[in-house]
């Protein structure tokens, strides 16, 4: 049972550990989408220039795809890494409930038998 509460806590802290991380990486997300919006507008100003700049046009077009690209990978794989823990923590409760009740069975089991020898 100690076990299974040190198991528990472990979960409970890479979940905070986790949650954490996402606070970290939400603070990319928007350094990302700040970039990005940044980028849409650079996008613009670049397009409204004359034909030479269209190179610069696609790098950037390209820079944006790829952030975003990346956004959304990073907020999967987190997304992910949380359920996955969160399904840990809960298959430990439930565990750590099936050895109480069992504790709460053998006591009763041991109660009874003292109570027959007597």
């Amino acid at each position: 049972l100690v076990k299974k509460e040190e198991s528990l806590d472990g979960l409970r802290a890479k979940l905070e550990h986790q949650t954490a991380l996402t606070g970290i990486n939400e603070e990319k997300i928007q350094s990302l989408t700040q970039r990005v919006a940044k980028l849409e507008l650079q996008l613009e100003e670049a397009s409204a220039k004359d034909v030479e700049k269209a190179k610069s046009i696609d790098s950037l077009g390209q820079e944006v795809r790829d952030m975003t690209e990346a956004f959304n990978t990073l907020q999967a794989k987190h997304k992910e890494q949380i359920n996955k823990l969160v399904t840990e923590i809960a298959d430990a409760e439930a565990e750590r409930d099936r050895v109480q009740r069992d504790l709460r069975s053998l006591e009763r089991l041991r109660t009874q038998d003292e109570v027959n020898r007597v």
